[in-house]
């Protein structure tokens, strides 16, 4: 897996003076023959002045982990950042997705919820909850989940040390369940050494 690191700073130091469609152009080039690796670009979490790109390979583990091999991430320059992995954000846990069909759909994550199905040493195993919904089929749901929990606590701790034991509507059974909002302030408790978790507790 090879990235053109000195193309990516330039892209970096130049971002201000570019439209979206140009960065979308020149990111698709430099990424090219990497089809695998996803990119995001927004505020760092914590610091608003730093712009973050994020390379995303979707949670893939083994992926993940060659692109930190390639380079030594992360990239820092003069108020912007390159990571592996989508980082956590500060949001209210609204975001959109797309279907196939082109059809944008809303998707208000925190009124998602989630159960604990089991926790050791080496992760969390969890169950996630969505509120019933007649125009997001299976394929919408996996997706938007994966985007809801990158969001929460980051793509790298969601491939490293979080399994999704499956996605089920939310009934009258789900007594036990947690809105996911909760589930960054739960992780960092209980992996205190994971990627962002010093950071987690202050996200809003």
């Amino acid at each position: 897996m090879k990235l053109n690191l000195s193309d990516l700073r330039h892209l970096m130091d130049n971002l201000d003076a570019l439209p979206s469609e140009g960065i979308q152009e020149i990111l698709t080039e430099i990424l090219q023959g990497n089809e695998f690796i996803g990119w995001e670009i927004g505020p760092d979490p914590i610091d608003y002045a730093v712009t973050v790109l994020a390379l995303s390979c979707h949670g893939d583990k083994g992926l993940l982990k060659d692109l930190e091999k390639d380079i030594d991430f992360p990239v820092v320059g003069d108020c912007w950042r390159i990571v592996v992995g989508v980082p956590p954000k500060s949001w209210q846990g609204y975001f959109e997705i797309e279907k196939d069909n082109g059809d944008v759909i809303p998707v208000e994550g925190w009124s998602w919820k989630w159960r604990e199905v089991e926790r050791d040493c080496n992760g969390l195993t969890v169950q996630v909850l969505f509120p019933p919904s007649p125009i997001l089929d299976k394929d919408d749901i996996k997706r938007a989940g994966e985007v809801l929990l990158f969001g929460t606590i980051g793509e790298v701790n969601v491939a490293n040390l979080l399994s999704v034991d499956g996605y089920f509507v939310i009934d009258k059974n789900c007594m036990d369940c947690r809105s996911v909002k909760h589930l960054r302030e739960e992780f960092a408790r209980g992996f205190p050494e994971a990627p962002y978790c010093n950071e987690l507790m202050d996200i809003k």
